[in-house]
């Protein structure tokens, strides 16, 4: 399962929440939520830019066959 996805269920499902913080508790350790969960992708097109990506590039991948696979990273 995913973080996003499992954080999703700590927020949306306060049955799940409760059971997962008493089994931290047993073993002495906590979860505040603090943490923004965000894929990679995200960060790099948002926070990096695409324009800033491009002048990174020294060597293009032109010429060659790429296939992408995102399996379950999306």
């Amino acid at each position: 399962m995913g973080l996003l996805k499992t954080q999703n269920y700590l927020e949306t499902e306060p049955a799940l929440r409760n059971l997962f913080l008493a089994n931290l508790n047993k073993i002495g350790l906590s979860f505040e939520n603090k943490v923004k969960v965000r894929h990679p992708l995200d960060v790099l097109t948002n926070d990096i830019g695409l324009d800033a990506i491009r002048t990174a590039v020294f060597e293009p991948l032109k010429g060659l066959k790429v296939v992408s696979y995102y399996g379950c990273q999306l």
